[in-house]
């Protein structure tokens, strides 16, 4: 499964027999049980299901901890210990070769062992995975959806805004390029009001997403408004969005005709 080993050893052959005491446990029980100290050669008594006499363990290694049921649960301190007894077990393979191919050799490997056992189901650790981040993922499809609606509105009020304040104006944009007003001044006299609007947006933007930085983070998965990334990509988008916005409105703007503007009622 891939969990990191982080002191002592693996499980060997030999652990696999009844009286050997070979246990390995997980840094949440460490932190726990054993006060952040090394667990290794510390002794356990265990209780399992049916078996009504606890038998004592031996730590022998200790491993980084693991996630079983959802990305959000906490690290449970748990215990691992050698298989002793076949009484229902789910059995991990790791291949190469493609994993449903398997099944048919596997279930020959399995009898091989004993006549009595046999597989039930045979399913891929990549779907079970892609199961339990469903909803994460639908959640972050919705709020990725969501985002993009507000930024196109806001690419169309702005837009809109800016076409409407360059008619309002095309008198005197055509007196200020008859006095001699360089491109660059009348793209500059049409987008100041509203690179001033789109700065105090912003502003409030970054205000609101910190402020509901706990809901933010409850919702989506390792998100955090705090972080530099969380708020560079969407500022990025909002000033993007309002320079193309404000781009068409500017160039009408500098391709007015003063004589045209002179008469414009």
């Amino acid at each position: 499964m891939q969990i990191r080993l982080l002191a002592g050893r693996e499980f060997e052959t030999q652990d696999s027999k009844p009286e050997a005491p070979a246990a390995i446990v997980n840094m949440a029980f460490a932190k726990r049980y054993f006060s952040g100290e090394s667990p290794l050669g510390k002794e356990l008594m265990i209780k399992d299901a049916g078996v009504p006499v606890p038998h004592q363990l031996e730590v022998v290694g200790l491993v980084a901890d693991a996630k079983y049921n959802n990305l959000r649960e906490a690290a449970v301190p748990t215990v691992y210990a050698p298989l002793r007894r076949i009484t229902g077990v789910t059995l991990e393979v790791r291949s190469a070769a493609s994993p449903l191919a398997l099944k048919p050799e596997l279930s020959q490997a399995v009898r091989r062992v004993h006549p009595s056992l046999k597989i039930n189901d045979v399913t891929l650790q990549s779907a079970r995975i892609d199961s339990t981040l469903l909803g994460e993922r639908l959640l972050a499809m919705l709020s990725g959806f969501f985002g993009m609606v507000a930024l196109v509105l806001a690419f169309i009020g702005l837009y809109g805004v800016l076409s409407y304040a360059v008619v309002r104006r095309t008198k005197e944009i055509g007196i200020r390029i008859a006095l001699g007003a360089r491109q660059l001044a009348v793209v500059h006299l049409v987008i100041n009001d509203i690179l001033l609007t789109a700065a105090i947006g912003l502003a409030a933007g970054m205000a609101g997403g910190v402020a509901l930085a706990r809901l933010v983070k409850a919702v989506l998965f390792e998100v955090r408004p705090s972080d530099v990334g969380s708020l560079a990509l969407p500022l990025a988008c909002l000033l993007l969005s309002s320079v193309l916005a404000a781009a068409p409105p500017a160039w009408r703007a500098v391709r007015v005709d003063p004589m045209v503007a002179l008469r414009y009622e």
